[in-house]
């Protein structure tokens, strides 16, 4: 690749899909994403025009992309889109703010989270959930950014990230969705004090604290480019 790649998925028949900050793979002229099929890199139509930070395979083999773009393909894709093996389209309007992870779920339904409060024309505080058709929030959210999600085998959903609360609930970077309600995982990651934790937290809930994460704007490509945080800066 001629820059970082910050996204991986695998495809049914064993292709891989690679997302990051690059502009050629293997060669050939590749924006910010790229197929491998075992020898050679290829293009997914004309690519993203902006960083891809998170990728994910559905059930039917499609890949869906998300990261800080606006268009997919030469189509207007707010932070997200889906691509069919032939073309990319949007998935509703998409999010404000960059998706930074996402997940399928059991039945085929998409969660993204990120630094986003809007999923399509729904209020959703950095996670959210896609059923094919309309964007959901799931709960009251988090406080503060989602970078990494899983799915359980039962179907529960575990997210991180900067925050410290979840749907309300004292949550200390990582917390559990079980269909209904927002859940700390019991054992404690390493870091702040309790006390340190919940001012944190009532400090930064429901919005964020610090300066706004940049909007789904796409970003510069540079090889020497390295990801600081929610921004991405020279190495």
């Amino acid at each position: 690749m001629s820059g970082w790649v910050a996204a991986l998925t695998a495809l049914p028949n064993g292709d891989v899909v690679a997302g990051g900050g690059f502009t050629a793979a293997g060669g050939a002229s590749a924006n910010h994403i790229a197929r491998w099929n075992g020898t050679s890199w290829s293009a997914m139509g004309t690519g993203i025009n902006g960083t891809v930070m998170a990728l994910t395979t559905l059930p039917n083999g499609d890949i869906v992309a998300g990261g800080s773009f606006t268009t997919a393909g030469g189509v207007a894709a707010s932070c997200i889109a889906r691509w069919n093996g032939t073309n990319w389209s949007a998935m509703g309007a998409g999010m404000n703010f960059s998706v930074s992870a996402l997940t399928t779920m059991p039945n085929g339904d998409l969660v993204a989270g990120g630094a986003f409060t809007t999923a399509g024309a729904v209020t959703a505080f950095r996670v959210a959930r896609w059923n094919g058709t309309d964007w959901s929030a799931m709960g009251t959210g988090m406080g503060q950014e989602v970078r990494a999600l899983t799915t359980l085998p039962n179907g529960d959903l575990v997210a991180g990230g900067r925050f410290t609360g979840a749907g309300g609930v004292p949550a200390n970077h990582v917390a559990r969705w079980n269909g209904s309600n927002w859940q700390a995982l019991r054992a404690r990651l390493p870091g702040r004090s309790a006390a340190a934790r919940r001012g944190r937290m009532a400090a930064s809930w429901p919005a964020v604290t610090s300066s706004p994460p940049a909007a789904c704007l796409p970003t510069v490509s540079h090889s020497g480019m390295a990801p600081t945080g929610r921004r991405w800066a020279l190495a």
